[in-house]
């Protein structure tokens, strides 16, 4: 914050420059942790408007990317896919590859959030395909992430774990805290997909670690956090559910109620996090007990995952709303069928398995 704020005061006394775009990006960046919106969007106008001035293609790109950075945590996904998608042409353009991937990954990653599955998978291939050739460490491991979360997503487990080891062989020598946390997250959650319990419980375990008194920095890190929770909460339910596992209950709890502690501290950060918080607040009041409160928490988060235009985490919610309804068939027809509708389109396996499950169970 005190880098940013010296650099924006030097750059605009000497007036319109790419380092005056520059420092007007990540301004953008500096007031969306901090909040401010309405500042953050005005940073971003101005760095687009210096940049535009200035025509220094390098600059285009820098301030496309910073700038969509912020977007993706708004959830203001087309404008990101546009001003990114221009910013790797002109890297294409300079043979700028290291900015290249930079934007390519930020292409994918947002197109994972958003719930383009098809888009993301592709993009994140072409990331892979060309770190590999240029032996791009951190682009690779990016890559990997990328597509093997897709592709657990579309019910490739088996794809997607040896790609994230390797992910994690590569971050030994190249270490990235946020990847660290995506990768193990999803890890786990692969893990746990293909049946594979105490090592799930062990990937997740290690994002717990990762992630015990920090301050989330990166828009991408609920990809790990979420996946833990996940993880956490699906084994917490199965453990109340079989008599001979109520012991390893209060365990999981725990461990859920961390996840949790994750979760809240990243949708303090980041606006796109208010969906996936009410959900897993909602999965925990249910097992807890607290049903009345755990719909409250549900519909709390369908409002916010509509209102970010996130249909994954719409689906899921309305998988739960209508397995916590039962006695409101109407209700629950109309979230079984929304749910099966989104998962369907995106190809999303397993969530189009759970959403066809309850939809058997409520008769439809």
């Amino acid at each position: 914050m005190y880098t940013v704020l010296r650099f924006l005061n030097a750059a605009e006394k000497a007036g319109p420059s790419p380092e005056l775009a520059s420092a007007y990006s990540s301004m953008a960046v500096l007031m969306g942790f901090a909040q401010l919106h309405n500042f953050a969007e005005t940073y971003v106008d101005r760095a687009l408007a210096v940049a535009k001035e200035v025509n220094q293609p390098s600059n285009l790109i820098t301030v496309g990317v910073v700038t969509s950075a912020y977007k993706i945590t708004v959830g203001k996904w087309d404008e990101v896919r546009t001003r990114v998608e221009e910013a790797k042409a002109i890297c294409e353009q300079l043979g700028d590859y290291s900015q290249w991937g930079d934007a390519t990954a930020m292409l994918g990653e947002s197109a994972l959030i958003a719930g383009d599955i098809p888009y993301a998978m592709n993009i994140q291939k072409i990331l892979l395909e060309d770190a590999r050739s240029r032996r791009s460490p951190l682009h690779q491991c990016w890559g990997l992430l990328g597509v093997a979360a897709n592709n657990i997503r579309l019910g490739n487990e088996g794809i997607a774990i040896p790609m994230l080891e390797e992910a994690l062989q590569i971050l030994e020598e190249t270490p990235n805290l946020a990847s660290s946390i995506e990768i193990n997250g999803q890890l786990a959650l692969a893990y746990l997909r293909f049946g594979q319990e105490e090592k799930a419980l062990a990937s997740a375990d290690k994002v717990l670690e990762l992630g015990a008194n920090i301050s989330p920095t990166v828009y991408s890190m609920d990809v790990g956090f979420t996946a833990v929770a996940d993880v956490y909460f699906e084994l917490w339910e199965k453990a109340l559910q079989s008599p001979d596992k109520k012991p390893d209950a209060d365990k999981l709890r725990e461990r859920a109620e961390k996840a949790l502690k994750l979760l809240r501290a990243f949708q303090k950060v980041f606006p796109i996090g208010q969906p996936h918080t009410p959900l897993y607040q909602g999965w925990y009041e249910w097992l807890t007990g607290d049903h009345e409160k755990a719909i409250k928490s549900l519909q709390k988060g369908l409002e916010a995952a509509q209102k970010f235009n996130m249909p994954y985490e719409e689906g899921l919610i309305r998988v739960r709303l209508a397995s916590y309804t039962q006695d409101n068939p109407d209700t629950r027809k109309k979230h079984v069928w929304r749910a099966i509708e989104i998962f369907e389109k995106m190809g999303a396996a397993h969530a189009l398995k759970l959403a066809q499950e309850e939809a058997q169970k409520a008769g439809i």
